[in-house]
C-alpha cells in the first residue's frame, strides 16, 4: 500500500499546478455565460425568463455543492499528507 506522498509522486494523485491558468479560464467562462444569458434573456417572454432564472439558481446551487465537496476532499488530502509526514521516518 502506497502512502499519499507516493501516490502523488507516481501520478495517482495530483494537485493542480495550473491554478492561475484555471482561474483565468474560469473568469473567461463566467463572462461568456453571463453574456449569453443576457442575450438569451432579451429574447424570452416573462414566463421563459422565470424558467431561465430557476435554471440559473439550480446551477448555482449545484456549483456551490460541488465546490464544497472539492474543498472537503482537498482538505482531507492535506490532513492525510500532514499525518503521514509526522508518522513516517
Amino acid at each position: 500500500m502506497y502512502t499519499t506522498m507516493q501516490k502523488i509522486w507516481r501520478g495517482d494523485l495530483f494537485p493542480s499546478s495550473e491554478e492561475g491558468a484555471q482561474q483565468k479560464k474560469s473568469l473567461e467562462l463566467c463572462e461568456l455565460i453571463e453574456r449569453h444569458t443576457k442575450t438569451l434573456s432579451q429574447t424570452l417572454s416573462k414566463e421563459e425568463k422565470e424558467t431561465l432564472e430557476k435554471l440559473e439558481d439550480a446551477f448555482l446551487e449545484w456549483i456551490s455543492i460541488d465546490c464544497e465537496d472539492a474543498f472537503i476532499k482537498g482538505f482531507s488530502l492535506g490532513i492525510k499528507l500532514s499525518a503521514e509526514a509526522l508518522t513516517n521516518d
